[in-house]
């Protein structure tokens, strides 16, 4: 295994604040890309359910990921989850067990 991490998180928003979810995750891209150890940060939909995005994200390692938690790019998203998303964001950490390509 490699110190690469992986991370998938789920926003499902509240009905009425799909457009106010969006355009929040939208506006921590740019910035994120930019962080050192930033490897991917990709912003998804879920072509099944409305309001429903999925950040897939690659870091050089856990330090990195950890750096980026305390940006103030990711704490504006993170403060406004309470208003926008449903239930809450989940996330799943991951390591790649093994490259198939």
């Amino acid at each position: 295994m490699s110190d690469q991490i992986e991370v998938v998180a789920v926003l499902q928003a509240k009905p009425g604040h799909e457009a106010a979810l969006e355009a929040a995750a939208k506006a921590c891209i740019a910035p994120t890309r930019a962080e050192n150890g930033c490897i991917s940060y990709v912003l998804h939909v879920d072509t099944n359910k409305a309001g429903k995005l999925v950040f897939i994200e690659s870091w050089t390692d856990k330090p990195a990921l950890d750096a980026h938690m305390q940006t103030a790019h990711f704490k504006t998203l993170a403060g406004q989850l309470e208003e926008l998303v449903d239930g809450g964001a989940s996330a799943v950490t991951i390591d790649v067990l093994k490259k198939i390509a």
